[in-house]
């Protein structure tokens, strides 16, 4: 396999990475073809709305046409076109935080553990309502609730993949090869295969992702790819021209099994337990304010 190769899955062109800053937006720097920008776009604008607002297809294609204005008239699509295509996608732009007490007995500790991780290591919420709900078939997958095989950071990623996918209601092939090769077990060698066959949709896991051109790449990150058995080091979405690159048998990298003593969740959760509270501290702040206000 090459040092550097660039895949492109059959959706990746679309893919929402995240909200859109409509007046930074520049589709003269995006090599992606106009049609899939302007989905990808409108795609993204529902997805997380304008500033955290919920948005309509009538003022997503109002920022079309703004965005996109120095295309001809004629390639920008119709409202209802717009509509068709954010038909299926949720507002999600700050998911509730999840409740134990929804989930099945089996999973509240799995879903726990996990919410560890999103609030320590990544520095951010506790788990999603969403998140929570694909914790179950995630759990049952990997057949490792405690990480001793697969890492619970990877699993993580795995988790937050799917909601993000699910609540932008895009496909999820990758995700499902990834399950059906279970590259885990063999240390990769059939998935392996696979991939440089290009018999695979190339996996995208953006909380497994680097910042574009980092010159540091966390361990961590490395030892997380590494717990999946995926054939390469690491890869990263350029957004600049929507692509993701793959980056496997890096001359400045060890082998990928040397990093997987790097992520180990309970170390990095250990190493984070001051962020964890605060997120704790807050969480539990917000619901004693809310009971009060509702008996008020």
């Amino acid at each position: 396999m090459n040092s550097e190769t660039d895949y492109m899955p059959q959706y990746a062109t679309y893919f929402p990475f995240g909200p859109v800053d409509v007046n930074e937006y520049d589709p003269h720097k995006v090599s992606a073809n106009l049609q899939d920008q302007l989905k990808s776009v409108a795609v993204r604008l529902k997805r997380y709305g304008l500033d955290g607002k919920k948005i309509g297809f009538k003022l997503i294609h109002g920022y079309l046409e703004s965005i996109f204005e120095d295309y001809p008239a004629e390639n920008i699509p119709s409202k209802r076109t717009v509509s068709r295509w954010i038909s299926s996608v949720d507002f999600r732009p700050l998911d509730s935080p999840y409740d134990p007490e929804d989930l099945n007995p089996a999973v509240r500790s799995y879903a726990a553990r996990l919410s560890l991780i999103s609030q320590s290591v990544f520095k951010s919420k506790v788990l999603t309502q969403l998140e929570a709900e694909v914790c179950d078939r995630v759990m049952r997958e990997f057949d490792d609730p405690f990480g001793e095989k697969v890492d619970l950071v990877s699993q993580f990623a795995i988790v937050w993949e799917l909601a993000e996918r699910e609540a932008s209601n895009t496909g999820i092939e990758d995700i499902e090869s990834l399950f059906a090769y279970a590259p885990w077990q063999d240390k990769g060698a059939l998935y392996r295969q696979a991939f440089d066959a290009n018999k695979v949709s190339s996996p995208i896991l953006r909380k497994l992702m680097p910042e574009i051109h980092d010159e540091t790449i966390p361990k961590f990150l490395l030892g997380a790819i590494a717990h999946l058995g995926l054939p390469f080091h690491y890869h990263e979405f350029d957004s600049t021209n929507d692509r993701v690159s793959y980056y496997s048998d890096h001359i400045e990298l060890e082998e990928p099994e040397v990093y997987v003593k790097f992520c180990k969740w309970r170390d990095l959760v250990s190493k984070n337990l001051d962020h964890l509270h605060a997120q704790i501290g807050n969480v539990l702040a917000r619901k004693r304010m809310e009971s009060e206000n509702k008996d008020d």
